[in-house]
């Protein structure tokens, strides 16, 4: 019971931490453009685990950028499907 007790408020913990950080960095997105799903590709994680790697490619006043994600986002069903992505227009 100790233990549980103690793995909920490490989480909490956790959780507490980092909801501000994403809090700021989502802020900092306020700039949208269409996006275009381009593939994705398994990857390993620093446990060993197959994770999915989504590449998605964007254009910002005529250059080309390619987000990569272990997000994957619901508009896109396959490659070459269109979607929103949100980005910072002082880094895009």
């Amino acid at each position: 019971m100790l233990i549980a007790g103690f793995v909920v408020f490490f989480i909490g913990f956790v959780l507490i931490i980092c909801y501000p950080i994403n809090k700021r960095k989502n802020a900092r997105c306020t700039a949208q453009t269409q996006g275009v799903f381009v593939g994705v590709r398994g990857r390993y994680n620093s446990k060993g685990r197959l994770k999915d790697m989504h590449t998605y490619s964007y254009q910002v006043d005529g250059v080309e950028y390619h987000l990569k994600t272990l997000d994957h986002n619901l508009q896109v069903r396959k490659v070459g499907d269109h979607c929103t992505i949100w980005y910072n227009p002082a880094k895009p």
